[in-house]
């Protein structure tokens, strides 16, 4: 465990001075450090923030923009150990080491959700549990555990680099003859990463063979290895994005979103836009309880999710879920305060006790 810095704004400081309980945030970027900010304004709490692994500088300045951001300290894990419990290990020691009153920890973006749950776990916060964390993370355990839990989902088969281009056709025939339009595309993934990073539509099997054969062996924008990609079903619908906040497995959903999704530049699922839906819609109902159907199924208890959903002609379907806020540097937050009076971030803080109200 590397202790990069204890920190107030720039300037080094010795031993942090814990006179104030304090939140731990990992991977505070994008709506994760709106959300820090938030907590650090309210003059209440100190932030020591934790590193999942090593980021390019352009991943730790991806902030919204004005920020105040005076981390009490920060610390780095080491992804990079093949053992992750000596790990954990030493970044809960180092946690230990500072000496602080500690009442919540939070997944600031999507790398570090897994390590906020077991820090969460391991000093008796609000979390999740760390039994089903790698389906929260990993895009083919997601959609398996749905499966198991009876929960509907997409059909999907997990590559690596040794599938042989026989299974690849026969998932896609099998595709093809479910599809009622014939077309028989799959939508590919890799297992760990966000944000449409190397997300594709293969419309042939040639298309397929060289996304395994492109993508897998390489590592994605957090510089984590893609060892196996996911192929699922092309959800044919309009896709939603139903933002939600639990606390104790109550699960509330305070935003429900419309993409606008199109192709461009080569490009298959390019964002445009996405449109805040009213409750009284008819697509509102059926998304918040297949939602809340997906958020137990994960074992979500506590904090933000970010849940991405296609309704299809026989339903909704999961397209993943984030366990964390909705991200793209929390520009959303200004319009939901302005159309419905508040966000997921206030929302996220009051599940946890900080904010102005617990409902």
């Amino acid at each position: 465990m590397e202790e990069v810095s204890n920190t107030r704004g720039n300037e080094a400081v010795g031993t942090p001075s814990c006179a104030m309980p304090v939140v731990i945030v990992v991977d505070p970027f994008s709506s994760g450090a709106y959300m820090t900010s938030e907590i650090l304004q309210s003059g209440q709490y100190d932030v020591v923030r934790v590193l999942s692994r090593s980021f390019p500088q352009a991943q730790l300045d991806f902030v919204p923009p004005g920020l105040c951001l005076k981390y009490l300290a920060t610390l780095q894990h080491d992804s990079d150990n093949p053992d992750e419990p000596s790990a954990w290990s030493r970044t809960f020691a180092a946690l230990q080491k500072l000496d602080c009153m500690y009442v919540a920890v939070i997944a600031g973006s999507e790398p570090g959700v897994n390590l906020t749950d077991a820090i969460a776990e391991h000093f008796q916060l609000p979390g999740n549990g760390s039994k089903l964390s790698p389906c929260r993370r990993d895009k083919f355990l997601m959609i398996d555990r749905l499966h198991e839990c009876k929960v509907d989902a997409a059909h999907q088969l997990l590559v690596n680099a040794s599938t042989p281009v026989t299974t690849l056709h026969q998932f896609m025939e099998e595709q093809r003859l479910r599809d009622p339009t014939g077309n028989g595309w799959i939508v590919a993934k890799p297992l760990n990463s966000c944000g449409g990073d190397d997300v594709r539509l293969c419309c042939s099997i040639d298309d397929a063979r060289r996304y395994q054969e492109r993508v897998v062996g390489l590592h994605n924008q957090y510089g984590i290895l893609n060892s196996a990609v996911v192929f699922q079903e092309f959800l044919v619908g309009t896709e939603y994005v139903v933002d939600t906040v639990s606390r104790a497995g109550n699960h509330k959903v305070v935003a429900v979103w419309e993409y606008d999704k199109r192709p461009m530049n080569g490009a298959p699922f390019v964002y445009f836009g996405q449109r805040l839906m009213q409750p009284v819609a008819p697509e509102f109902v059926p998304l918040c309880d297949y939602t809340c159907s997906v958020l137990d199924a994960l074992g979500i208890r506590f904090g933000p999710c970010h849940v991405e959903v296609k309704l299809t002609a026989a339903g909704p379907r999961l397209v993943e879920v984030g366990a964390r806020l909705h991200g793209v540097r929390a520009s959303w937050v200004p319009l939901a305060n302005e159309a419905i009076g508040y966000d997921q971030i206030s929302a996220g803080l009051s599940a946890y006790g900080f904010g102005n109200g617990n409902d």
